[in-house]
């Protein structure tokens, strides 16, 4: 993955009944975009394609709800997502 300035490192998905907000942030933090897509399977697509690299990791807000389609398709795709935390915290 490539953190310098200007190439995604970062994105994340806002989403809702009939779109998704991609951001994609550099390795400064910094946005490199926002587009929206298409809540379904052609905006699914679509987005990912937007990410580029295939290693950079996507965070999706609502993954158990809105963002469920999405989320599944990046998997399909073998986009990196966050670690869940099921339970639990240990010191």
């Amino acid at each position: 993955m490539d953190y310098t300035a200007g190439a995604p490192a970062f994105a994340g998905v806002d989403t809702h009944k009939e779109t998704n907000m991609l951001a994609l942030k550099d390795g400064l933090g910094r946005t490199v975009g926002i587009w929206e897509f298409p809540a379904d399977p052609a905006g699914y697509d679509a987005l990912a394609d937007a990410i580029g690299d295939a290693s950079v990791p996507v965070g999706v807000e609502g993954a158990r709800s809105y963002g469920a389609g999405l989320a599944q398709r990046l998997a399909e795709l073998g986009r990196p997502g966050p670690t869940w935390r099921t339970g639990p915290r240990t010191p």
